[in-house]
């Protein structure tokens, strides 16, 4: 079986942002649909347009040591953990998501790192391995957790969030959470919020 390896990439300016025409082409910059003893390591994602960087799903994938950096265009998500569309058997367990660093400018990004798909629909992913050692600066929301099922999210840090332009959310903050099931997730967040199917609230 082959082992997807993605090294050394370096991945910029893809589609268009929402505030630009045609409206809705917005791009990743790597969409990794399947990870099942990958690694994803070593890149960089420069002002793309829709998240810089998704990982779906796999079972022992690492994605380390990657630079996302949105400084001229707008970008919903920086990284994102998990994206099980309604499928909530969907697992990234055995993963380990570590050593990335995220940052904005003002109001370019509304999540610097996304863990769990809740803003997109109610979908909760499984298990999201360790999402770990991570730093985002600069976002709307630098990290967020919401729509997980199990697996651990600690010592990420986050630093500086500014603007308004959230995901549906016109506040900022460095850190909430809502819906972790039985995951272990640093705590101190700012606010437990919760973004559900494009709404937005107190969990």
């Amino acid at each position: 079986m082959r082992v997807p390896r993605i090294l050394l990439v370096i991945t910029a300016d893809n589609g268009y942002s929402k505030d630009e025409y045609p409206a809705g082409a917005w791009s990743d910059g790597i969409t990794v649909l399947r990870c099942d003893g990958g690694s994803v390591h070593d890149s960089w994602l420069l002002n793309n347009t829709d998240v810089d960087l998704v990982v779906f799903k796999g079972i022992g994938c690492t994605v380390r040591n990657n630079q996302i950096t949105n400084d001229a265009r707008y970008v919903f998500a920086g990284l994102k953990i998990g994206d099980s569309g309604e499928d909530s058997s969907v697992s990234l367990a055995g993963s380990l998501i570590h050593h990335k660093m995220v940052y904005s400018g003002s109001n370019l990004l509304s999540f610097g790192i996304l863990v769990g798909h809740h803003p997109w629909n109610s979908g909760t992913i499984s298990d999201v391995g360790e999402v770990s050692h991570n730093s985002s600066t600069g976002a709307v929301v630098n990290l967020a957790v919401d729509g997980i099922g199990g697996g651990l999210v600690i010592n990420n840090s986050t630093s500086g969030a500014q603007g308004n332009r959230g995901f549906h959310c016109g506040f900022s903050a460095n850190y909430t959470a809502a819906h972790w099931g039985s995951a272990s997730i640093q705590g101190r967040w700012d606010a437990l919020w919760q973004y559900d199917n494009g709404t937005c609230g107190p969990a």
